[in-house]
C-alpha cells in the first residue's frame, strides 16, 4: 500500500528534453512477493522503516534489516523478496543524478561524485542501522515525506537538499579510508567495461555477442569473459537474459501487448523459445506469471 498516493516527481532540464528525474514514495506491505531480477536506468535508495527485505545484487545475497540503507545504482540487476512475516513499511527514492548536477559547481567534485558511483563492492551499498542512525538518515527520509505532505513553498528545492545531504553522505562514508588495492583494480576494470555494458542496455534486443563485445573493446574473448563477470557477477549470456526477461516482466505488468508481441519487443523471433527462456528465469510461463503477480509499488 502507498502511503503517500500522489508520489513526488521532480523534473530536471536536460539538454532540450524534461525528463522524470525523481521519485518518492513510503509504502508498506503485509504479503508474500518476490520480484525477480530488473534493472532501472536510474539510482534507488531503499530505506527499512519496519520489518526487513531480501535482496540479491551482483549475484550476492543480503537482507536488508529494520533501519538499514540499500543503494542500487543504475544498470545493476538486483531482485526483492519480502517473505511476509510481519509488515514491511519502507521509503523509496529512485532518481537520475542529473538533477544534482547544477548543485555540485567545481569539477573535480563532480569527478568525485560520478566516480564513487560508477563502482564499488556491493556489500558496501548497504548501510546499517547504527550508522544510518549516527548520520541520521532516517530523519532525512521522514523529513523529505514531510515535505511531500505539506507542500510548503519551496519544498521542492529543500527535498533537493536533503536529497544532496544523503548523498554527500554516502560519499564521505566511502571516502574515509583510501580505496583498497583491490578496490582500485575493480574500479579500473569497470572503466574498461562500461562502454559494453552501455552498448548492452541500449541494443539488449539484438543479437549481441561475446566476440562482438571483445572486439569493441580490444581484447580477447576470454579476457572480455572473465573481466565482464568480475565486473558484473553475471556471465555474459546470463546478463542478457536477465536484461531481456527484467523487460519483459515490464511489458508483461505494465503494456497490453500479447505474448508474440513481447518476445518480438525484448529480442525473440520465436515466442515458443521465449516462454521456455521466461520460464527457466522465473518459474512461471508468462501469462501465469502475469496472472500471479502482486507486486510492491516502485521497486
Amino acid at each position: 500500500m502507498n502511503l503517500n498516493p500522489e508520489p513526488l516527481k521532480l523534473y530536471a532540464r536536460d539538454g532540450v528534453s524534461v525528463t522524470e528525474s525523481f521519485l518518492f514514495t513510503h509504502s508498506y506491505y503485509d504479503r508474500h512477493y518476490h520480484y525477480h531480477l530488473h534493472q532501472h536506468t536510474f539510482m534507488e535508495m531503499l530505506f527499512i522503516r519496519r520489518g526487513y527485505l531480501k535482496t540479491t545484487l551482483r549475484n550476492k545475497r543480503f537482507t536488508i534489516n529494520e533501519e538499514e540503507l540499500l543503494v542500487v545504482l543504475p544498470g545493476e540487476m538486483h531482485s526483492v523478496d519480502y517473505e511476509g512475516e510481519n509488515v514491511l513499511e519502507y521509503f523509496c527514492i529512485q532518481f537520475d543524478p542529473i538533477i544534482l548536477h547544477n548543485a555540485i559547481p567545481y569539477s573535480n567534485e563532480q569527478d568525485i561524485f560520478y566516480n564513487f558511483f560508477c563502482y564499488r563492492p556491493p556489500e558496501s551499498f548497504l548501510i546499517n542501522s547504527e550508522e544510518t542512525r549516527k548520520a541520521r538518515i532516517p530523519q532525512i527520509f521522514i523529513n523529505i515525506n514531510k515535505e511531500i505532505s505539506k507542500k510548503e513553498i519551496g519544498y521542492t528545492l529543500s527535498i533537493q537538499a536533503y536529497l544532496l545531504k544523503l548523498i554527500i553522505l554516502l560519499l564521505r562514508r566511502w571516502n574515509r579510508d583510501s580505496l583498497s588495492a583491490s578496490e582500485k583494480e575493480n574500479f579500473s576494470i569497470y572503466k574498461r567495461i562500461l562502454p559494453a555494458l552501455s552498448y548492452i542496455r541500449e541494443q539488449y534486443t539484438k543479437d549481441i555477442s561475446t566476440t562482438e563485445m571483445a572486439g569493441m573493446l580490444a581484447m580477447s574473448v576470454s579476457q572480455f569473459c572473465h573481466l565482464f563477470k568480475k565486473t558484473t557477477g553475471y556471465c555474459f549470456h546470463d546478463y542478457l537474459r536477465s536484461l531481456r526477461i527484467a523487460e519483459a516482466i515490464n511489458l508483461l505488468l505494465t503494456m497490453d501487448y500479447n505474448i508474440n508481441q513481447i518476445a518480438s519487443q525484448v529480442g525473440y523471433e520465436d515466442p515458443n523459445f521465449f516462454i521456455r527462456v521466461f520460464k527457466k528465469h522465473t518459474g512461471l510461463p508468462p501469462l501465469q506469471y502475469k496472472n500471479s503477480r502482486i507486486l510492491p509499488p516502485h521497486l
